[in-house]
């Protein structure tokens, strides 16, 4: 059970609760006086108050104290000083539980009732004592009494120095006498309970524990702030540190049996439960009325989710966010909530990553509404939806505070501590929705000041419930790497479809069908527009921009520049001329660039940072919000800008005014951004700043040579944003085009960018501009959707006279695509190697490369789809003249497939590894390879080849006698575990994990046709039986000059056996015995039978554990050098 912690500013005590409501048996509600009540509408859940109250010279020790009503609620614990009244401490239960002060009857436990006006310590209430709490209609001798006739007064608490100055009076002889009663009273009373208590820890077997004098039970010291540490328990560390701890199932002395813990425990329980009913109630509320309506921008009037949202592309990436092969495309959102590991468990942290506007939040209120209305199957799982804004979070923000502040209402009747201990005893569920990561409130994360928020994001809280954080591209780094734990989902919102587009330009004209006709067939007729729509946010200001004007800009800084001024025309109340639009654009892009400048990024600002002349009408054109915050206990008004992307065009807006108005001025915020260490969390307000602007572009072109000189995209697209007639600097050519052009993970922004840069270049005059592209001799594609600019890109790519080699890895759009675009590649002269991984590619794509004539090395690994087609694509392979270098690595081939590569009788080297079919025919397919006479290079490994098979593949080496090297492996499958290597045609490494006695005889047989092998390595047996020595007289078939024989459990029998084929090696001088730990303590039986190779120079015994009597023995017969292991025969 969680707790509440104040300090109560009439006495500084500390109350620490429960939060348990008020019984109805005998309980009246909360008196309604405001300076006697503290408001619990929003309850905090552990809140420690610095009181400025509390004289400083007051240094009187607290002491602890447990308040308790018997079968109606848990122990309140209090810390106070000894000089507190009886009164007082009443009031502060007033104060916390809404129980009348006069109805209030405190008493110890052997029933002495306590009276008002004296204090605990002459009450001799001392530390970890048990008062209990009774309620009665009435006061009944515990308080202060007043006259039945009289006005009744407030009582107040006694003022000690007046009561000093009466004690000296004959009329104090009573209040003596009290005292010394009471006194008494403690005293059998401290007597009474030592003694009781040592009974019950004799039966329950404890050890009394002494602590201020009074004895306790001893409780299990649980790790400060440990909320399991003991069930219902927060233990905030001890009580001689000044703080205290709480057990919500039993008294910290003594403790109630075993019925009332039950008792207890499911009150909590009960309690926690419709705690979790009520937020449930109140959240769908919230969101059928708020999250049902969606405006994106006020360009359009609100209209209700399910009439605009249109699905998403979503595309899911495995755990690891790699995208090589591993990309799966998502129906729905639903499958995100289903998504496992490879060990079957669900994967709890997903990543929503997108650029700004393609419909992150809109897919965050569609979640949130379905789950309100219950239309998702997926999402009934759980019993709690969270949907928190980023922008409204801090570093340390508490997880319960945001989730008060942001959803639920302030009059709500749930209560804090309940919800609390609901969700950390349920977190399976609960879900947790977080949109903005982008706009978190910080630029760089602290480990050690994370708040509960970025805990639970980070699964060192609530690691079981189930967390999406939505963020742009620039920020998924930072999530990835110092959030997100290594099993997550990566899922990619990439925007509208065309079909998409055309579904959501009808639902926003439903009523004017002809005219959203012409506005897509505009968009279809322009290619920057068709890659703007795919952003709803952008989509719909097109929609509004079209139905004003029939009229569509051209990128995305004149789209958004074009939307403010449409803003500022239609929403004001007054006409605005251009002028005073400037005007008030530079007034709020100030505040607006602070705000992204800053170390802890800001979105949200005090409305007393504006100007009230460019306020109001930024407020009534809707560039800018306003909504009332808590600060604190006041309310205050908090500006937004609509969207961020709006506060990144006001600033960049700014920034080149500031450029014509004050060029110090503007070289020093350059000098700030330049000294950023993220610059693409910057990359929208560079970009509009660019927009149109010479002068700024060349500034931050500057700004990101220096800082970004790998990564060009930024730069790329601020050159598109401003549209320049003029051809880009020569240092800026210089800067892109090298001699290694690397296109890694470009989107689709960034390629359009590329494309019309590289148009720029070829446009260049004097024809300067072939001769920059001259320099290029190798182009990278990596990780590029490249389905709508490969014929721009490769038109561009035919004035690299010079490129030789095209390597292109997980791109999509080149497989099964419409356009020829090999037939450009036909046209480069100097292309020699092509390689096209995870591309998608088909038969029909391999046929046109076959057309590519210059080709001499081709790599078409991780294509599956040309497994079992090699009848389509292979013949066309044939015909390539000057191809050598075939790489077909996992492409799903079959025995089939390698039987018609027969024909490439020019290859020279052929890699077939990874394609686990192959596995059936071996014996087939493995003969065809005796047609490539020429082959040098050959790799099959991870095939799965059966032990019993490798015999067939062993022959086909030994008869092609160009092959130099060749690499048979499988680590696939744990039964099968072997590699055979042919190296430089000399030597022959054998590691035969699963390998028997006869797959090494039959193998040995074999490979023994190749004179050429002078090395045979053997090692790693595990299955090798070193009694059976029939594979040793394979042995003599060689001409050896050296023999590793590591691992392998040889014996002195062995031994034997193998000197005797090895008589016939005149060669042999090298021998390697390593790690045969059954040689161990036998040398003086086998080493004799070494000493017989007259022509053997070295043996290496290293780790054979010998002992060191086989080495004197060693030693001793032979005129031989030892060091480390080795003997060097002399």
């Amino acid at each position: 059970m969680a707790m509440e912690m104040k300090n109560n500013r009439k006495t500084g005590v500390a109350l620490v609760s429960s939060c348990v409501p008020a019984v109805s048996d005998g309980m009246s509600e909360p008196q309604k006086d405001t300076t006697k009540m503290l408001h619990h509408s929003k309850t905090e859940t552990v809140e420690m108050l610095n009181d400025p109250c509390l004289s400083e010279k007051d240094e009187e020790p607290l002491i602890q104290i447990f308040v308790n009503r018997c079968g109606i609620m848990a122990p309140i614990c209090l810390q106070q000083h000894p000089s507190t009244t009886i009164f007082t401490l009443k009031e502060i239960l007033q104060d916390k539980l809404g129980i009348q002060r006069e109805k209030q009857h405190l008493s110890t436990l052997n029933g002495i009732l306590l009276r008002d006006e004296l204090s605990l310590e002459e009450q001799l209430i001392q530390q970890d004592a048990n008062l209990e709490l009774s309620i009665g209609p009435g006061l009944l001798g515990g308080g202060i009494k007043h006259r039945k006739g009289g006005k009744q007064k407030k009582a107040q608490p006694k003022n000690r120095s007046n009561e000093r100055q009466r004690d000296s009076t004959p009329a104090s002889s009573k209040r003596i006498l009290f005292r010394v009663l009471f006194w008494l009273i403690g005293i059998f009373r401290s007597v009474w309970n030592f003694v009781a208590s040592i009974v019950r820890k004799t039966c329950r077997g404890e050890q009394p524990v002494k602590s201020d004098g009074v004895e306790r039970r001893e409780q299990p010291k649980p790790n400060v702030g440990d909320i399991n540490a003991h069930k219902s328990a927060v233990f905030l560390g001890d009580v001689s540190d000044s703080t205290l701890n709480f057990y919500g199932d039993a008294g910290p002395s003594g403790g109630n049996d075993q019925a009332d813990l039950t008792t207890d425990s499911e009150r909590r329980r009960a309690r926690e439960s419709e705690g979790a009913d009520l937020c449930e109630g109140e959240l769908k509320k919230r969101y059928t009325n708020i999250a049902s309506k969606v405006q994106m921008n006020p360009l359009l009037e609100k209209m209700h989710i399910l009439d605009i949202y249109t699905d998403l592309v979503l595309e899911s990436h495995d755990e690891e966010g790699r995208s090589q092969g591993k990309i799966q495309k998502l129906g729905s959102y639903d499958e995100v909530f289903t998504l496992k590991t490879r060990e079957g468990n669900l994967i709890n942290r997903t990543i929503f990553e997108g650029k700004a506007g393609l419909g992150k939040s809109t897919l965050i209120s569609k979640i949130v509404y379905d789950w309100a209305n219950g239309l998702s199957e997926a999402l009934k799982k759980y019993k709690l939806l969270f949907s928190l804004k980023m922008h409204a979070l801090e570093e340390t923000s508490d997880f319960i505070k945001a989730i008060f502040n942001q959803l639920l209402a302030e009059d709500t009747v749930v209560n804090k501590t309940d919800l609390q201990s609901y969700i950390h005893a349920n977190p399976e569920n609960v879900l947790i929705l977080l949109d903005g990561f982008d706009e978190f409130m910080t630029t760089t994360l602290d480990t050690s000041k994370f708040g509960s928020v970025l805990k639970i994001v980070s699964s060192k809280m609530l690691c079981d419930c189930c967390v999406v954080v939505t963020t742009r591209p620039s920020q998924y780094h930072t999530l990835r790497t110092e959030l997100i734990p290594d099993t997550m989902n990566r899922v990619k919102v990439l925007g509208f479809r065309k079909e998409d587009v055309e579904k959501y330009v009808k639902q926003v004209y439903p009523n004017e069908l002809e005219k959203a006709k012409k506005l897509l067939q505009k968009i279809q007729s322009s290619e920057i527009l068709s890659e703007l729509v795919k952003s709803p946010m952008l989509l719909l200001m097109l929609c509004a921009l079209w139905l004003e004007s029939s009229l569509l800009p051209a990128t995305l800084f004149l789209l958004y520049k074009d939307a403010l001024n449409y803003l500022f025309g239609r929403k004001g109340k007054k006409f605005i001329t251009e002028k005073e639009i400037s005007q008030i654009v530079n007034e709020i892009g100030k505040i607006a660039l602070d705000g992204l400048l800053s170390k802890i990024q800001k979105l949200s600002f005090a409305e007393k940072l504006f100007e009230k002349g460019a306020l109001d009408p930024a407020l009534e054109a809707g560039i800018l919000n306003s909504q009332k915050v808590s600060r604190g206990v006041e309310q205050q008004n908090s500006i937004q800008f609509l969207h961020k992307t709006m506060q990144e065009l006001c600033a960049g807006l700014y920034l080149q005014n500031l450029l014509k108005e004050n060029f110090d001025a503007f070289q020093k915020v350059l000098g700030q951004i330049k000294g950023m260490s993220n610059l693409s969390n910057l990359d929208y307000l560079l970009r509009f700043c660019c927009g149109g602007n010479d002068e700024c572009t060349n500034a931050v072109l500057a700004i990101l040579k220096e800082k970004c000189p790998e990564d060009h995209r930024l730069a790329l697209k601020c050159f598109f944003e401003n549209q320049s007639k003029e051809p880009p600097t020569e240092d800026f050519i210089n800067l892109v085009v090298t001699s290694k052009l690397r296109i890694d993970g470009y989107d689709e922004d960034s390629l359009h960018s590329l494309a019309h840069f590289l148009n720029r270049v070829v446009t260049t005059k004097k024809n300067k501009g072939t001769v920059f592209l001259g320099k290029v001799e190798e182009v990278i594609f990596q990780s590029c959707n490249l389905e709508k600019f490969i014929h721009k890109l490769l038109h561009h790519m035919c004035n690299m006279h010079n490129l030789s080699v095209l390597n292109c890895q997980s791109c999509q759009g080149l497989g099964g695509s419409d356009i020829p675009w090999a037939t450009y590649l036909g046209k480069m002269q100097k292309l020699g190697k092509l390689k096209l991984q995870y591309c998608h590619l088909n038969a029909n794509d391999v046929q046109h490369i076959a057309a590519i004539a210059t080709l001499f090395s081709l790599d078409l690994s991780h294509n599956d789809k040309l497994g079992g087609k090699a009848e389509l694509w292979a013949p066309c392979l044939k015909e390539m003249e000057n191809l050598k270098k075939l790489k077909l690595r996992d492409c799903s081939l079959v025995g089939k497939d390698v039987e018609c590569l027969a024909g490439m009788v020019k290859l020279t080297k052929l890699q077939l590894s990874s394609n686990v079919k192959l596995n059936l025919s071996t014996s087939e397919w493995s003969k065809c390879l005796l047609c490539l006479k020429l082959l040098e290079k050959l790799a099959i490994n991870d095939c799965n080849i059966a032990t019993e098979d490798l015999k067939f593949i062993a022959k086909s080496c030994s008869d092609m006698p160009n092959l130099a090297t060749c690499s048979v492996d499988n680590n696939v499958h744990p039964s099968m575990n072997y590699q055979i290597e042919i190296e430089d045609g000399t030597k022959l490494r054998i590691r035969g994990i699963s390998l028997s006695n006869a797959n090494l005889e039959d193998i040995l047989k074999t490979m023994s046709k190749r004179s050429d092998l002078k090395k045979l390595s053997l090692s790693e047996f595990e299955k090798l039986d070193s009694t059976d020595t029939a594979w040793c007289a394979q042995l003599q078939r060689f001409n050896l000059k050296q023999l590793v024989l590591n691992n392998l459990g040889v014996k002195g029998k062995t031994i034997q056996c193998l000197v005797e084929q090895l008589k016939s090696m005149p060669d042999l001088t090298e021998l390697y015995l390593n790690k045969n730990t059954k040689l161990k303590g036998s040398a003086k039986t086998w080493f004799p039978f070494l000493q017989t190779l007259v022509h053997l120079q070295k043996v290496v015994l290293q780790d054979c554990d010998l002992t060191g009597e086989d080495w004197e023995h060693i030693k001793e017969n032979g005129n031989y050098k030892v060091d480390n292991g080795i003997v060097q025969f002399k």
